[in-house]
């Protein structure tokens, strides 16, 4: 969250090649630390550092693929987001297959693989945006048009991040309630991440030839319709994997949107994941709260409620950027051409 901050404030100064550099020596360091840290005060200040590089990452690799690639971003950031669940997945197993208990191995490792990444840098562009001149009333009103707009990205993604981390959190917790053994529970919510991560993938092609915001609200409404099944016991799990399918093309088919919907406005995955960093938070803990006063077997029913809501949300939204889409201010680039 802090890294989203510092994006916010300082992307016109610095290039994207120097956030992105910058980060993964950031991760690299904090790596590093964590393999030698001698006490725990030392253990979590490397520990930040990680996350300091990895939010960095994070913004600035999804403002690259979000408009990077002309009409080909939409399958490029699905891609990339993909390959992050890859990575989310197969990293765990991984270390966990590793003989003996010594963490320091894996993070000395991540650490070299930090630094592999600088190289690479130099396949990006490296634009810096100039600050727009201030050209009156109509600029003004544009800008105000503008933060309406990222606001109401962010607080969809608010929403939506709920439902996400609320499945992967209570699902366990529903199915164990439904009669399914603890075990086999955890294996299904592990299913969950899975399809989540498959979704990406199999929304990538048809991205390049349906508009985003038409899979955006798709993705939702089917999540909505599965969280709605998985109610029903005997098809819960089922339902939750086909929940995985609906979700995990949300996030990225979003920032591919708001790229379209505001192009040039270079803050705007800031915003909207640190809508989804709230949410993440936020929500999962509203869910317990909800959950104290019905039953767990009504978990599904409360998630669909907020995806719901999130689906008013974004219907809202897509009406207010067809209604005025703002034009990029002087000094912002063209939403291509990021990328080689």
């Amino acid at each position: 969250m802090v890294a989203l901050a510092l994006w916010t404030a300082g992307h016109r100064r610095a290039s994207m090649r120097v956030v992105l550099a910058g980060s993964a020596i950031a991760v690299s360091m904090g790596c590093l630390g964590l393999a030698v840290a001698p006490a725990w005060g030392i253990t979590l200040a490397f520990a930040a550092l990680i996350g300091l590089g990895f939010g960095g990452f994070a913004v600035t690799l999804n403002s690259l693929f979000a408009d990077g690639f002309g009409q080909r971003s939409g399958f490029m950031i699905n891609l990339l987001n993909g390959a992050y669940g890859v990575g989310a997945i197969a990293a765990p197993l991984a270390i966990s297959a590793m003989p003996g208990a010594d963490y320091r191995i894996p993070y000395a490792v991540l650490s070299a693989l930090a630094l592999l990444t600088i190289p690479m840098l130099w396949g990006t562009r490296n634009p810096v945006l100039a600050a727009a001149a201030d050209e009156g009333p109509a600029w003004r009103e544009r800008r105000r048009a503008v933060r309406r707009i990222l606001l109401g990205f962010g607080a969809v993604y608010l929403l939506y991040a709920g439902v996400e981390q609320g499945i992967g959190l209570w699902e366990a917790t529903h199915l164990i309630a439904q009669g399914v053994s603890s075990s086999a529970a955890a294996g299904y919510t592990a299913l969950f991440f899975t399809t989540y991560t498959l979704g990406r993938f199999l929304i990538a092609p048809i991205a390049l030839r349906v508009a985003p915001d038409r899979i955006f609200i798709s993705c939702i409404a089917a999540s909505i319709g599965c969280l709605v099944l998985a109610q029903y016991g005997p098809i819960a799990p089922a339902a939750y994997a086909l929940a995985g399918v609906a979700c995990g093309p949300v996030f990225p088919t979003g920032l591919n949107w708001l790229a379209r919907a505001l192009p040039g406005v270079r803050s705007g995955a800031a915003v909207v994941l640190a809508g989804a960093g709230a949410g993440g938070i936020i929500f999962p803990r509203v869910v317990g709260q909800l959950i104290d006063l019905t039953d767990e077997r009504g978990i599904p029913m409360i998630l669909a409620a907020v995806a719901g809501a999130a689906l008013l949300g974004t219907l809202n939204l897509r009406r207010a950027v067809h209604a005025r889409a703002p034009a990029a201010g002087p000094g912002s680039p063209p939403p291509t051409s990021a990328v080689r």
